[in-house]
């Protein structure tokens, strides 16, 4: 049975037969359903937002009067339960360290007439805590009350990235600080510096950032010319390969291998990563094997050289001395002129010795000796070298007092001194080379040359009236390469030759300078006690002779006919070789023929040392003297376990060849040939 309507029925029992309309909502029926579809669009819209949107009343407590449905996923609480009844503040959900903050934000928003924008910590109901972004407007009502209007979002992962980022970031920088390296970050646009690390710090000091990098490492106003910056980004604007350059800095007289790539900073923008390591020390190195290499070509033509000149000079200091004692008393003007022509010749040999003493170090020949002679003698020379603005003055005291040194080391340590003095005093002045007697006892000096024993010292000094030295480079001065002068002035060695021949010798040096004043460098070399009798008596008696026979080999004929000369007036018979192979093979042929043999070291053919091992192989006991004009091969030490007797350095004097040929043959063979 199908339901009926009652009105239907009704107008069927009254026989009618018409359909009733419903009835028409008046305007206001209308209007009331438009405002709460609205609301209920408005409502559904505001559910929807991201965060909670809220209304409240009063700066202090913030009742909420409405709350979105976004208040449960960020507070964990209802809208109920935040509105009531009984109403909840706002305020009692704060953290208690921002709620005034928060308090303050708003009052100040009410007296600009401002929106106002706030992050704080909020409590959530499950007890944990939240960060808050706050965004609202405040009014107030025709009552005065105040009304804030706003929404609440949860930054919280915002906030927590921020300082994850920033933890990131600070600990970067905290890499960047350990890595000794010198560190920059600067603004590829502006150049603006925004990150030195802690060496970079060190070297320019605390106040870069901000400045352009140009400014702090150039001292310039404009940006440098050589800069990568621009070779950092390819053509699409990204960063490109890695940039590596080395650079001089003007400001820091250092060299550095850089790194520059450009990559993205924490804030986003592009920017130059600079890496610097200091590459000073790899360059010096590189320039000292250059000079050692250069030292090295110079020892090779010096060697060379030295050999031929000592070849030379020894014939003419062999005739010299034989002319003297052919001449005797007979003609004064010819043997004072023999005398100056053997002097010439010994100072030529000592400047031999000096410059292969320079660029091979070749082994000291300690003896005693008086340095006054030795300065006069430089102090000859350099009144005829040195320029008439130069005043040459000498103040010798300890005219008697005698060290043992090797005198060409010492006329080398002189010449260096007055040198570098001349390189002070481009203007003219004054040099003046003292020698004294002085005692070290205890004292500043002492302190000062801590290293030397107390006792009896000759002091040799050479002042200057040049420039000075500045304080700065004071400790540099012994430095190997180290050097003030100009390209091509000077190599950097002058004082360090000077410091290790005194250091060879147990002495020490001394520099006191003044800038603008002058210099003076003091040598102090133990002063030496010896029997002045008997170093007399040696030097004036008379050349020992023989009857003995002297095999010579020497592929200079001059040199072989004047030591001939030489030997058969001492009463030797002689036979001479220019030719070692020959030499050797009539040597063969009787072994017992010669008392001695007397050899160049450097020969076409066979060396000395070479023939000598072969005339001992056959005859152990053979005397033999090796005179050589220059040679790395061979030193005393090796001489002597080869089973040489004698190594005499060429240009030999004619006393001392008379005095190790007697040595010669009256001893017997080296201990370490036995």
């Amino acid at each position: 049975m199908q339901p009926t309507d009652r009105k239907t029925n009704a107008v069927r029992s009254n026989g009618l037969h018409e359909t009733l309309s419903p009835p028409v909502p008046t305007d206001h029926q209308r209007v009331e359903a438009e405002e709460r579809e609205s609301d209920r669009q408005l409502h559904t819209l505001i559910d929807n937002l991201p965060g909670m949107v809220f209304s409240a009343t009063g700066d202090r407590t913030r009742t909420l009067s409405f709350v979105s449905e976004g208040c449960v996923q960020l507070t964990g609480r209802t809208a109920a339960e935040l509105t009531g009844p009984p109403s909840r503040g706002l305020i009692d959900l704060i953290h208690p360290d921002d709620r005034e903050r928060v308090i303050t934000t708003v009052q100040w928003a009410v007296a600009e007439d401002q929106p106002y924008e706030v992050e704080y910590r909020l409590a959530h109901a499950d007890g944990s805590e939240r960060t808050i972004l706050e965004r609202g407007a405040v009014r107030r009502t025709a009552a005065g009350e105040l009304r804030i209007d706003g929404v609440a979002l949860d930054s919280t992962a915002r906030r927590n990235a921020d300082r994850q980022r920033a933890a990131s970031h600070e600990q970067l920088l905290t890499i960047l600080d350990s890595i000794e390296a010198s560190i920059c970050v600067s603004d590829l646009a502006s150049c603006k510096i925004l990150f030195v690390n802690r060496k970079m710090r060190e070297e320019f000091g605390d106040q870069a950032a901000g400045q352009p990098c140009y400014r702090v490492f150039q001292h310039r106003e404009s940006p440098c010319e050589f800069c990568p910056a621009s070779r950092l980004l390819d053509e699409q604007g990204e960063p490109g390969p890695v940039c590596q350059w080395e650079h001089h800095n003007p400001v820091t007289d250092r060299w550095s291998l850089n790194y520059d790539h450009a990559v993205r900073w924490i804030d986003g923008r592009m920017v130059r990563l600079q890496v610097a390591f200091d590459n000073t020390g790899r360059r010096e190195s590189e320039d000292k094997l250059r000079q050692v290499q250069k030292m090295e070509v110079i020892g090779l033509l010096a060697g060379g050289v030295a050999h031929d000149f000592n070849n030379i000079l020894s014939v003419i200091l062999g005739y010299a001395a034989m002319a003297l004692v052919d001449i005797g008393d007979t003609n004064p003007r010819v043997r004072r002129d023999l005398d100056q022509i053997q002097q010439a010749g010994l100072r030529a040999r000592d400047l031999v010795r000096q410059i292969l003493s320079f660029c091979h170090h070749s082994a000291e020949r300690f003896q005693p000796l008086k340095p006054q002679r030795i300065v006069r003698e430089v102090i000859k020379m350099l009144r005829s070298s040195f320029p008439a603005t130069i005043a040459v003055t000498p103040r010798i005291t300890a005219a008697e007092g005698t060290v043992l040194a090797d005198p060409s080391q010492l006329h080398q340590v002189l010449m260096n001194l007055c040198t570098n003095a001349l390189h002070a005093m481009k203007d003219g002045g004054e040099l003046t080379i003292g020698l004294a007697r002085t005692v070290l006892a205890d004292g500043p000096l002492r302190h000062e040359l801590r290293q030397l024993e107390p006792g009896p010292y000759l002091r040799l000094w050479v002042r200057d009236t040049g420039s000075g030295i500045p304080a700065e480079i004071r400790d540099r001065i012994f430095d190997p390469f180290f050097t003030t002068k100009g390209e091509g002035e000077g190599t950097g060695l002058g004082l360090a030759v000077v410091q290790s021949i005194v250091a060879a010798h147990h002495g020490a040096v001394s520099v006191q300078s003044r800038p603008g004043e002058g210099t003076e460098v003091s040598v102090y070399l133990p002063e030496l006690v010896v029997d002045e009798a008997a170093a007399e008596a040696e030097e004036d008696g008379q050349l020992p002779v023989g009857t003995e026979s002297i095999l010579i080999i020497d592929d200079e004929p001059s040199v072989v006919l004047v030591l001939q000369r030489f030997l058969e007036t001492l009463g030797y018979t002689v036979e001479t070789f220019t030719e070692s192979p020959r030499a050797f093979e009539t040597y063969a042929r009787d072994v017992h023929a010669w008392d001695l043999v007397l050899t160049d070291m450097t020969m076409p053919g066979f060396t000395g040392l070479a023939i000598s091992r072969a005339m001992l192989a056959l005859r152990p006991d053979q005397p033999i003297i090796i005179c050589t004009g220059y040679s790395e091969s061979i030193d005393e030490d090796r001489a002597r376990a080869e089973g040489i007797r004698e190594l005499l350095a060429k240009p030999v004097g004619l006393d001392t060849l008379a005095r190790a040929v007697r040595r010669a043959l009256d001893s017997g063979p080296p201990p370490a040939a036995a």
